[in-house]
Order: structure tokens, then sequence, then C-alpha cells
């Protein structure tokens, strides 16, 4: 296992668009579930549905995870993923990507960023 620097803050933009399902099934888990979680969680939702909105809104808001906070925001820019990690980006200074269809391993590659002085 990796140990990363806890003072390393490490945050997560979620890029979503009516696809609630991948979201709370496999994005967000794989996230809450990495052995050195994010310190910031931020969803971006572009829904082009009221409806899903309201239910992204209500799934974020349930979620219970210990030193993490879990945001989620409207998406401000341009529609599509890349306007909605945009939007993420205004809130955390070192965000790290990730569409609702993905799924995340390990964050073993911050490490390696680090010590090279990327982040």
């Amino acid at each position: 296992m990796v140990n990363i620097p806890n003072q390393i803050k490490i945050g997560v933009v979620v890029a979503t668009q009516d696809r609630q399902e991948l979201l709370s099934k496999r994005s967000i888990p794989s996230i809450l579930g990495q052995s050195r979680p994010p310190d910031f969680l931020i969803v971006v939702d572009d829904s082009r549905s009221e409806c899903n909105v309201k239910v992204n809104e209500g799934y974020i808001k349930s979620i219970v995870a210990e030193d993490i906070i879990v945001s989620i925001v409207q998406n401000r820019r341009t529609p599509g993923a890349c306007g909605s990690w945009n939007t993420g980006i205004d809130w955390m200074k070192y965000p790290s990507f990730l569409s609702e269809q993905r799924v995340w391993f390990n964050l073993s590659h911050y490490h390696t960023k680090s010590r090279r002085g990327i982040l």
C-alpha cells in the first residue's frame, strides 16, 4: 500500500449528467472506498432534467463520509464534462477528475507525482 502524506489535500471532481445509477453505484463508492480517500469531493451536476438534479442532490446529501467534505454544485459553464470539470476546478486547488461511468482503483499515482513535485 502506498502511503500518501496527510498534508497533501486531495480533491475530486465528478462530472455527472443524467446517470444517477452510475453515480451512486459506481463512481462515488469507488472514490469513498480508497485507502486514502480525498479531502474534498465535488459532484458537478449537468443533468438536463430537474427530476434528475433532485435525485442527485438527495443522494449526495445522504452520503456519510468521515473527514470528507462532499458537495454538489450545478454546472454553470459549457454543457458537458469539460464545463462541469471547469466548474469543479473553481472549488479546488489540486483536483482529480472522474466521470460517473469510471472507477478509481487506487491513488498510488498521487504519491509518485507528489514526490516529483508535480502536485
